[in-house]
């Protein structure tokens, strides 16, 4: 079709000849690309079933469709809805959450897999709930029907689903196990992940530790492999020190010989002090991923106790009680990314002051 001397409904600009143009699918409105682009959508969509752009750029009435009809009132009534089971309000059936109250319409199991389901919820929940006092937007009720109240260890099986958030069911068999004695659970993400595990599941004193550890567990491989060859080989001790300082002066000269500075590195990998570091920072580590993948499951175990605790000892309703276990419990993935900046943070200032 030949839009020439037609205008863009957007930007008012007749057309051009070579002019790249978007027609609308629904009216055949022609539109320049960028200006279709600037909007997002046709300039005349609101128009969209009454009329068609025709030829020579006039509006032509549609002609009604029998499908086009708009829906009666008792068509519209019959729209699918559910009804929110706390606060009674009607949502289409399409919504996950209710409008009013933000609790949820469906079964978890209904909506899909997500591996990322819940790590955002908590502070959007906790909103709601400080703007709609006295309503459980929490949906902590739905926790206590899924899991019931067995008791395990100084809390209910719902309040330690309900903190846990993700896997409960995984998390509510462990603390079954260790209100019964147990005090040792495998889990592969804390000593996969360790520290990070840590701070996802908001246990930060016991995240910190860890860290530390990791961190010194580098540091005092080190010592540990330069004393030993400085006690009983100090001939390589000797050698290995050497080749470190005149690296560091090679660096330090400004114009060094590469060739030169690649052999000297080699060298020091090469070096039985290095291999011993790397062996013992290895075995060292090796047992840390053993001891917090062993009892990283009874830490979390006596942290979900501890929250219930100081919810219960902050207040007597069970709506307030929620809010505070919400606070404290679940996920944050904002706690696994602050220390790993602040980790990087102080390896760059270590390295750059010479510690």
């Amino acid at each position: 079709m030949n839009f020439e001397n037609m205008v863009c409904p957007v930007c008012g600009r007749a057309f051009a000849e070579g002019e790249d143009i978007v027609v609308c699918p629904d009216c055949g409105t022609p539109h320049h690309r960028a200006c279709w682009a600037q909007e997002g959508h046709c300039a005349n969509r609101i128009k969209h079933g009454e009329f068609v752009f025709g030829a020579g750029g006039a509006e032509q009435k549609k002609e009604r469709r029998p499908e086009d009809h708009e829906p009666d009132h008792a068509e519209k009534a019959e729209a699918p809805t559910i009804v929110c089971p706390t606060c009674g309000a009607k949502n289409p059936k399409v919504n996950l959450r209710c409008f009013s109250c933000g609790e949820l319409l469906r079964e978890e199991s209904e909506r899909g897999f997500s591996p990322f389901r819940g790590m955002f919820e908590g502070a959007e929940a906790e909103t709601n709930a400080r703007e709609k006092p006295g309503r459980d937007v929490l949906g902590f009720a739905r926790w206590k029907e899924r899991f019931g109240d067995e008791a395990l260890g100084g809390m209910r099986a719902d309040e330690a689903a309900f903190c846990a958030r993700q896997n409960p069911e995984y998390y509510v068999e462990r603390f079954r196990r260790f209100r019964d004695g147990a005090k040792v659970s495998w889990n592969w993400a804390s000593a996969l992940f360790g520290p990070m595990w840590f701070f996802y599941r908001r246990m930060l004193t016991a995240g910190f530790v860890v860290m530390l550890i990791h961190m010194l567990i580098g540091y005092f491989s080190s010592i540990v492999s330069e004393l030993l060859f400085k006690a009983f080989r100090p001939e390589v001790y000797e050698a290995y020190m050497a080749m470190a300082q005149r690296l560091n002066a090679a660096i330090a000269s400004g114009a060094p010989d590469v060739n030169a500075l690649s052999a000297l590195a080699r060298s020091i990998l090469a070096s039985p002090v290095f291999l011993a570091n790397i062996v013992i920072s290895a075995a060292a580590s090796l047992i840390a991923m053993i001891a917090t993948g062993a009892f990283g499951n009874y830490l979390y175990y006596n942290h979900t106790r501890k929250t219930v605790k100081l919810a219960h000892d902050l207040s007597d309703a069970e709506g307030e009680r929620s809010m505070i276990m919400n606070a404290r419990g679940g996920v944050s993935v904002r706690n696994v990314v602050v220390p790993i900046l602040a980790y990087f943070a102080v390896s760059i200032l270590t390295s750059l002051i010479g510690i």
